[in-house]
């Protein structure tokens, strides 16, 4: 067992190929934080066990708090200042020192962080690269097309950012599936400590609160996927509707998942959600185990038409 490397993808090495197995160690989620209940586990979902109406005790306030210390294993039981702290310190040192040991250029340092910046304001968009080129070309740095892939490769190899790519299901139809990524951090704290969030601003921007909500959504659900041996993806077509996360599973089973923090909005999720599980060909492929709503509510519960209503507070894997 090795920890945490910043090898130089540029050397020449062994592969490891029957020697070594990599796997992807995430932050910690909110159960593993030992702030959601984990009444009901992702596991649960997908074998279809029912559930009575459960209360969440996780607060917005506390969502908005976790948001911004994320899921390190050495800042859990940090105040929300002392996480900050650490976390702006890790993001320097990651910008003047770790990006350039992955290959043998260098990065410059303003233009790397002015690249996480954009990536931060576009966290959870389908933000397309040409944006983010525009972006740190407004911050007064020079930036080309091809030099921008370098950067976000190079942050893709540190784990620091990890897109959400699209899902292909066998359709009834001939909807054409749209491939754009959606722009995530593996961690939501890394783009709260690169615009200089804390909880109070989240909590008076619900728009940002709302995208940084869905990247903690995300890397959670992406934990409790991998316990099951299960991929995330999201979900768009060129009719329009769009599913934030698909769930699948090795085995074939998959789930649906809509994030909305108030109940304001569960109508209209509960109609995307329904309007995929009826497009695809069940002919070919199975039925949804599970279609939900993630949420920062209070209350898990089952909805008339069968959606189920999840407040983040009350999952694990």
């Amino acid at each position: 067992m090795t920890g945490s490397s910043a090898a130089n993808f540029d050397e020449s090495m062994h592969s490891g190929a029957g020697r070594i197995g990599r796997m992807i160690v995430r932050p910690m989620s909110l159960f593993e934080s030992k702030v959601s209940s984990g009444d009901i586990s992702l596991g649960d979902l997908f074998d279809k066990k029912s559930f009575e109406m459960i209360k969440s005790n996780v607060t917005v306030d506390e969502y908005a708090k976790w948001i911004v210390k994320g899921g390190w294993p050495e800042g859990i039981d940090d105040l929300e200042n002392q996480a900050i702290i650490k976390n702006v310190s890790y993001l320097d040192a990651l910008i003047k020192e770790d990006v350039n040991k992955i290959t043998k250029k260098t990065y410059n340092e303003m233009r790397m962080r002015k690249v996480i910046e954009s990536l931060s304001r576009n966290t959870a968009s389908e933000v397309p690269n040409t944006k983010i080129e525009s972006d740190v070309k407004a911050s007064g740095e020079s930036i080309s097309q091809n030099t921008l892939v370098d950067y976000l490769d190079v942050l893709n190899k540190l784990y620091i950012i990890e897109d959400l790519n699209s899902w292909s299901p066998n359709l009834s139809s001939k909807t054409v599936i749209r491939t754009s990524p959606a722009r995530f951090f593996v961690d939501p704290s890394i783009g709260a400590a690169a615009l200089g969030l804390t909880s109070k601003r989240l909590l008076t921007d619900f728009e940002t609160f709302g995208l940084f909500f869905e990247s903690l959504v995300l890397r959670d659900i992406r934990i409790y996927a991998d316990i099951n041996e299960g991929k995330v993806f999201r979900y768009k077509d060129s009719s329009g509707l769009e599913v934030d996360m698909v769930v699948r599973l090795n085995d074939g089973r998959w789930g649906a998942i809509e994030v909305k923090m108030g109940s304001h909005q569960f109508d209209q999720a509960a109609n995307n959600l329904r309007s995929l599980a009826n497009k695809i060909d069940t002919s070919k492929m199975m039925k949804p185990s599970f279609l939900a709503i993630v949420t920062a509510t209070q209350y898990a519960y089952v909805r008339e038409d069968g959606v189920l209503v999840l407040p983040l507070g009350v999952l694990k894997n």
